[in-house]
């Protein structure tokens, strides 16, 4: 059985946590939210082109990213491609995410979708961060 590295594992973890945040934003709704921050810009800027907003679209959207997300986890662990760019891309969006998911909850007076599991994605983007190899020497191929 391969055992995986540790930027590996924590790409596997922010694919897992992710797959859980978009669970919790489709339970609890948050497709409401994003609908009414496209009426607010389209309010704010009348001209600038945003598609209408549709919960097809929005839930395939990110179950696609998610399914992409733990696809690449092999090309992590063969340390092909730039993945060290991916890495740092994907937890700087964990990292955010969380943060902004935390901001919202903390300032609201009610329940804001994803804040349970914002948490988890701010740590799941540290981790990752941690982990992202520095130099060349460890992210060759060693399999």
């Amino acid at each position: 059985m391969p055992r995986f590295d540790s930027w590996t594992m924590a790409w596997l973890f922010g694919c897992i946590v992710f797959a859980i945040h978009i669970a919790e934003e489709v339970a609890y709704g948050s497709f409401g939210v994003y609908a009414d921050f496209n009426v607010f810009i389209n309010t704010l800027f009348p001209s600038f082109p945003m598609p209408p907003y549709k919960y097809e679209i929005w839930l395939t959207n990110l179950i696609g990213a998610a399914v992409l997300l733990f696809a690449f986890t092999w090309l992590v662990y063969v340390k092909r491609g730039p993945m060290r760019l991916a890495s740092y891309l994907f937890a700087t969006f964990l990292t955010l995410n969380g943060i902004g998911h935390l901001y919202a909850a903390l300032s609201m007076t009610t329940y804001f979708p994803g804040a349970v599991t914002a948490s988890l994605l701010l740590l799941a983007g540290l981790v990752l961060f941690v982990a992202i190899p520095t130099d060349d020497k460890s992210t060759a191929a060693t399999h």
